[in-house]
């Protein structure tokens, strides 16, 4: 029986007959200068032209526009962009192609994100043995690639990353667990790692905080502040009727109970919910000598260069004082969550590229200020 599509909204529109804006879009199948092939909520849809051009970069052009903005450094998630767009495998020629790249920007390859991917099989999760083989071929491809940092992402077991420690160990890579939101440092499953690190005397494993884990307190708006802005009055008495914190798993699931995705932003940002448990900057001591690169996440930044949701000044200056000095990541993920972002019919999308680049502003100035 064949899968049923999930019907949604789709608009397009076209200013001057040189600019499309197209919502409901799934997923860009292919493109060039000739036609671009998009999977929308409604079904396939093609358009043909000529000299057309779709609005994202390739590997070369985020590399190039992070450079822009004062990057010293680039991180790669290269499952999702990989080098010679081939993922493991990469061959001479891209390697090359790669650090052509480096020197003509002036940056280093810091940080290689990979994804132990538990969960590919839909009848059991991978045995430890084939996590560890998983490990394997991203650190090895991170070596290749001149990365001396790995990103590990939260779900995988300290005894997993130890039996890949000689792997990590042969490739001369520290494996980093990213501490996300909503973690916290001094969390059960965190101590188990450390206590791991600290049985093993290991060198090759630490911890990459994300300043997710520190955000500052929210700025939410008034009920007459979200119907002026199109929230609906659904949203807002909901809101007003919640008793206490609501569940992660609620909070996904709004726009299937009829929610728009604006309605669902307000929603998530006026109640409290477990990730409204902020880390201490202070628990930053706790792993302090296996702290190997930090991932500073940015959420909205402001004309001034600030991030009104994140404590950036603080996590500087905790970082400074504990003596940490490897790289600060820029990680901008302000898209996903701002207002209308999702909505077919949202006007504008924020500037990726401007955010990274006063983001960049931002953090140079806290260094100097630390």
């Amino acid at each position: 029986m064949a899968e049923e599509k999930k019907k949604g909204r789709h608009t397009l529109n076209m200013e001057e007959r040189e600019r499309v804006r197209i919502g409901g879009v799934m997923e860009v199948l292919s493109f060039d200068e000739d036609g671009i092939m998009m999977e929308t909520t409604c079904g396939l849809l093609l358009l043909k032209g000529a000299g057309m051009h779709i609005g994202k970069l390739d590997l070369e052009g985020c590399i190039r526009e992070a450079a822009k903005a004062g990057s010293q450094g680039i991180e790669l998630i290269a499952e999702q962009m990989p080098v010679g767009g081939s993922y493991p495998r990469v061959e001479k020629q891209d390697v090359s192609q790669w650090f052509d790249w480096m020197a003509k920007y002036n940056v280093t390859p810091t940080c290689m994100d990979t994804f132990c991917d538990i969960m590919m099989f839909k009848n059991r999760f991978l045995t430890r043995k084939e996590q560890v083989q998983l490990f394997r071929q991203d650190l090895e491809l991170a070596h290749k690639l001149g990365f001396k940092y790995t990103r590990v992402i939260h779900n995988i077991q300290p005894e997993v990353i130890e039996m890949a420690l000689p792997i990590a160990a042969d490739n001369d890579i520290k494996m980093c667990f990213e501490i996300h939101s909503p973690m916290r440092i001094r969390s059960e499953f965190i101590q188990r790692h450390l206590e791991m690190i600290e049985r093993t005397g290991t060198k090759n494993y630490g911890f990459m905080p994300d300043w997710g884990i520190f955000p500052l307190p929210k700025k939410i708006p008034t009920p007459e502040e979200a119907l002026a802005a199109g929230v609906s009055q659904k949203a807002i008495d909901f809101v007003k009727a919640q008793k206490g914190p609501i569940a992660m798993s609620r909070l996904f699931g709004l726009t299937s109970e009829g929610f728009s995705d604006q309605d669902a932003h307000y929603i998530m940002e006026a109640l409290p919910n477990e990730m409204d448990a902020p880390n201490e900057l202070e628990w930053l001591e706790d792993i302090a000598p296996y702290i190997y690169h930090c991932h500073a996440k940015c959420l909205h930044m402001n004309e001034n260069c600030e991030d009104d949701r994140i404590d950036a000044a603080g996590a500087v200056k905790m970082l400074k004082k504990i003596g940490y000095d490897g790289y600060l990541s820029t990680e901008y993920e302000g898209q996903r969550s701002a207002p209308g972002a999702e909505d077919d019919a949202a006007d504008e999308l924020i500037d990726e590229i401007e955010q990274v680049r006063r983001h960049q502003v931002m953090l140079h100035r806290l260094i100097a200020e630390a």
